[in-house]
């Protein structure tokens, strides 16, 4: 227990009590009118300083002025180990994710080997039914390289909002834990990293919708993959991986909870009274009401190859898993 240590930390913005007393400012400095909505004119009218450059979070008019005086900071004492003590200590600029490169030849290189090959779906169709259609073997894909992704933050919020699904009495297959990939072109991992999966419209979000969202507003949650190899095309430009080409996603632990299925496209629909996330049409992703139900774990870099194999080169039957497969 030597190596146990109590740290307070904001449960609004997940950063450590500064010495002052408060947290630093969790959000941003408006300087201009065309950042501002509501809130900013109510509060601000309310100290006689409409038009005054201000902090969006707190609405305090001195930009040097680190604290933020919002009254939404509430305090919790952790036990956390020293390392993750340490880390807390630089978030107080910053959410900031670390990130650790995992040799290939190690036992973790090898866990999460498994965690990509338990996640396959392996029938997805354009590496699977249009090639045999051509008199082609079907593509499949082995983990090519792997970082580690470290965001405490983001870890404790994942950690409260299971709490808080187990408080709301959802069941225990309802409160696992699963696995998710997330496919985006490459300049995008580093900010996802950081910050998170954010809806559509999140200042720090400056994506813009592709789609209407085929099964959930993506104004409104955030959407995640079930399987490696079906986010890959998301990696590249949505079109699919040849021999030897390789594409990075993200991995998350992920919270789907309560998850109800949409049984056939329904552009922008809104989240389900009652449930945490939808299942697609096909069961290949969920759509995550809120941003706590998932936090990055690695970035990992999947190379296609020819899978040569036929059932009989290990004396059983191993055929692809069902695309219906529910979970």
């Amino acid at each position: 227990m030597e190596s146990l240590n109590y740290v307070e930390v904001c449960k609004k913005c997940y950063k450590k009590r500064s010495q002052g007393g408060s947290c630093y400012h969790d959000g941003e400095w408006h300087s201009t009118y065309g950042k501002c909505g509501v809130a900013c004119a109510a509060s601000l009218a309310l100290r006689l300083s409409v038009g005054k450059k201000h902090w969006s979070c707190c609405f305090s008019l001195f930009q040097t002025d680190e604290e933020c005086k919002s009254a939404i900071h509430k305090y919790s004492s952790i036990l956390v180990d020293r390392q993750i003590s340490s880390v807390i200590e630089t978030l107080n600029i910053d959410r900031i994710a670390h990130f650790f490169e995992i040799e290939a030849k190690s036992d973790d290189f090898q866990d999460i080997e498994t965690i990509v090959k338990a996640n396959l779906n392996n029938q997805i169709e354009d590496y699977v039914e249009k090639r045999i259609k051509l008199g082609l073997n079907p593509i499949s894909f082995h983990l090519k390289s792997a970082i580690s992704v470290t965001n405490i933050p983001l870890k404790m919020r994942f950690q409260n909002k299971k709490e808080e699904m187990i408080s709301s009495d959802r069941t225990k297959h309802e409160t696992k834990e699963r696995y998710s990939f997330h496919g985006t072109d490459p300049k995008n991992l580093i900010s996802i990293c950081n910050h998170g999966l954010l809806k559509v419209g999140h200042h720090k979000n400056p994506s813009e919708s592709t789609d209407p969202g085929w099964f959930g507003d993506p104004k409104q949650g955030v959407y995640v993959g079930k399987y490696a190899d079906y986010s890959l095309k998301y990696s590249n430009g949505l079109i699919p991986l040849k021999e030897g080409e390789s594409a990075k996603l993200i991995v998350f632990k992920t919270l789907p909870g309560k998850s109800f299925h949409i049984p056939y496209i329904t552009p922008s629909a809104d989240p389900t009274p009652g449930y945490d996330s939808h299942s697609s049409p096909n069961f290949m992703e969920w759509y995550l009401f809120d941003e706590a139900q998932c936090h990055p774990i690695y970035i990992i870099e999947l190379e296609a190859f020819v899978n040569n194999r036929v059932f009989s080169d290990d004396g059983k039957c191993s055929g692809p898993r069902s695309a219906l497969t529910r979970s």
